[in-house]
């Protein structure tokens, strides 16, 4: 969008010259569709091709058409949205029917940006503007396109206004929305427009009852001296929420229509209001798709990220067979696992970040390669851990992990640590039973006595067909509709299960699933280490 709106360094002058008919048309820096073998005024459902000016060149895009477009006779992919730079002599044909010809012509005086200049309103009632305007906006999800369409549309539904600008705050944290807006403009003698006062933007976005501003003379609010100069003009406001309401202000915005650059204005009437508050209540809904498509988009590669962290497998341990169960509550998690093999076995490391979503996701993916990072150096496993937890407690958000790190070595007892974490089940002689160990030391993030001295570890020897399991609270703060917790029955369901390693993880899981009625509130992990030697 910012290319169109800095000045044009070309005076490039060009025409379209139908070759099979007397049609031609002269082409200025503006957007020009092709429909239908005419040449004329763009709309809102253009249907073959778009001739744009950008960079100093004429290009030409294919809009979704099934209608077969060429240029120099090499068919244009509809794929690309940078479109095919047109040379003097070009040739386009549209579905075989119609032949153009591109031809540039004399220069002429240097021109401002234009593709913002809208040309006169269509010649249609306005009511089937403003179903033409929602249809249009209705189908956008993506967000420069919607505002291509937008913003040109509100100036054929308002012929008496000269701007029609989008102030758009895109970012919870974007302090400066106020002074970048979007914008077209019906003349290129209009300037473009300024900043927006903050006070009449906290009085539209703050204001329930106050979701339209009508300004008639601009002794009538100070704060519209912050604009530009509309000492004779008018200007109509309306505030741009989700249809959610306002528990989003990353989505919030303000559309504005004014006469600056316009001779012979009239005042906006009471339908102006009600149209433009129509028209706001509409882009909410299109902002919200666009911030809908966007995160689901974000969180799919956020949620590959986090699958590529996670061990691809468990490495094998001679008298061991081990199994993991993964299942987020959310399309990211905070819940992880790693196995990082050593000489005689592997150490293993299980954790429950604070929070959800992306924050909970991000500090996942720091503690896991934070880890593997120490102990590629030659870290001990407890080492790798207390610079873990230096790391975390240098963020300035309060950001903690619960762990439990474990040593299983072929031959030997399984030794484990507890950093605030749940304590693990054991199978012993078929009956399991919770272990009774306090945590060996705080979350990571906390507990920066890590580096004090050694942390305390418990030793438990597995003979054949004995079992740990280690989980997150997923599992035992799984509640059913009553709130129920799962924790409460977890004794009686693991007493009911098989012994074979997998059979046994995936009924649990089966079973964690079946009482929460298929909706986690929280992220479930499990770790089955069985004995098999």
């Amino acid at each position: 969008m910012q290319d169109r709106l800095e000045s044009i360094e070309s005076n490039l002058m060009a025409r379209l010259v139908s070759t099979d008919r007397v049609v031609q048309k002269e082409l200025e820096p503006r957007s020009l569709i092709l429909r239908g073998g005419s040449l004329g005024l763009p709309e809102y459902f253009p249907d073959v091709a778009e001739v744009f000016f950008r960079e100093g060149e004429y290009r030409l895009r294919v809009l979704p058409a099934e209608v077969t477009t060429k240029v120099n006779g090499l068919p244009v992919s509809a794929s690309s949205r940078e479109g095919v730079p047109l040379t003097a002599g070009a040739t386009i044909e549209i579905g075989g029917m119609i032949h153009l010809r591109y031809e540039e012509t004399e220069p002429q005086e240097r021109v401002a940006p234009s593709d913002s200049v809208v040309p006169p309103p269509l010649p249609m009632p306005r009511f089937d503007l403003f179903c033409k305007f929602a249809q249009a906006v209705g189908v956008q999800i993506d967000l420069e396109e919607g505002l291509d369409i937008a913003l040109p549309a509100l100036l054929h539904l308002f012929p008496h206004a000269g701007r029609a600008a989008i102030y758009l705050q895109t970012r919870p944290d974007d302090a400066t929305w106020l002074a970048q807006p979007r914008f077209y403009r019906r003349s290129e003698d209009a300037p473009r427009p300024g900043a927006f006062s903050r006070r009449l933007a906290s009085r539209l976005l703050d204001d329930p009852s106050c979701s339209v501003i009508h300004f008639r003379e601009r002794d009538d609010e100070p704060g519209l001296a912050r604009i530009d100069s509309l000492e004779s003009s008018i200007m109509l406001a309306a505030r741009i929420v989700p249809k959610t309401g306002e528990s989003a202000p990353s989505l919030r915005g303000i559309v504005s229509l004014d006469s600056v650059g316009l001779h012979g204005s009239r005042p906006f009437t009471p339908e102006d209001l009600r149209i433009i508050e129509a028209a706001a209540a509409l882009l909410g809904g299109f902002l919200q798709r666009v911030a809908f498509h966007r995160t689901a988009a974000e969180l799919a590669l956020a949620r590959e990220i986090q699958k590529s962290l996670l061990p691809p497998r468990i490495p094998p341990i001679a008298g061991y067979e081990i199994v993991a169960r993964f299942e987020p509550a959310a399309q990211v998690s905070g819940d992880f696992y790693d196995f990082q093999p050593h000489a005689n076995g592997a150490y293993f490391l299980l954790g429950d970040v604070s929070g959800k979503s992306f924050p909970a996701a991000l500090v996942m993916a720091q503690i896991v390669s934070t880890f593997r990072a120490h102990l590629g150096a030659g870290a001990g496993p407890a080492a790798a851990l207390a610079a873990v937890d230096r790391e975390l407690a240098s963020y300035r958000a309060l950001m903690y992990a619960t762990a439990v790190l474990a040593d299983i070595s072929a031959g030997g007892p399984t030794t484990f640590y507890l950093y605030g974490h749940l304590a693990p089940y054991q199978r012993k002689d078929g009956v399991w039973r919770l272990l009774k160990v306090p945590p060996a030391a705080l979350p990571l993030g906390l507990g920066r006595e890590m580096d004090t001295g050694p942390i305390a570890g418990f030793s438990v020897d597995l003979g054949h067909g004995d079992a740990l399991l280690f989980y997150s609270d997923g599992l035992t703060e799984a509640h059913g509709p009553a709130g129920d917790f799962f924790g409460t029955r977890l004794d009686s369901v693991l007493a009911g299960l098989r012994t074979e390693p997998a059979p046994l993880a995936d009924a649990l899981r089966a079973a964690v699933l079946e009482h929460s009625k298929g909706t986690l509130a929280d992220d479930l992990t499990l770790v089955l280490i069985t004995r098999n030697a």
